[in-house]
């Protein structure tokens, strides 16, 4: 087999409902947006390691949560440099195998580098479930 056929296919990376809208007053600057938009994009390589191109550097660590028996993935911007503000960027994203697509859920900003908010993992997990029964009833498909 060549390598060319047994290269992995890439994720899409996509946001879902609310967290479009939401993003846009998330951010100082439409710089800052299309950074960690690019940012975000490196996830086309999942499941981790990242791939990344020479001048590529990923500025994120994530990690899997669970509440309420729903998996999201956290993604954590702790406190780089080229952000605006001085705090840590947290992003939630949905992990979709079937259709290969890396739904991003919700973003905001945490002061602190500590524990999520349990109020903030049901609001994900709600949003999670939402989406899944979205894809089930035939949205996302092209």
């Amino acid at each position: 087999m060549s390598e060319e056929h047994s290269e992995k296919k890439l994720f899409k990376v996509k946001p879902w409902g609310k967290a479009t809208r939401e993003a846009k007053k998330l951010f100082a600057s439409t710089e800052e947006y299309v950074r960690v938009l690019g940012q975000l994009r490196l996830l086309k390589h999942w499941p981790p390691p990242i791939e990344t191109k020479v001048d590529e550097v990923v500025s994120f660590t994530q990690e899997e949560i669970t509440c309420s028996g729903v998996r999201f993935r956290e993604i954590k911007f702790t406190k780089c440099g080229w952000l605006s503000h001085n705090k840590n960027l947290r992003v939630f994203a949905y992990i979709d195998d079937t259709n290969r697509t890396v739904w991003i859920i919700y973003g905001y900003w945490k002061s602190e580098n500590d524990a999520i908010a349990d109020c903030i993992k049901r609001k994900v997990a709600r949003r999670v479930n939402n989406l899944r029964a979205w894809l089930q009833e035939g949205g996302g498909t092209a």
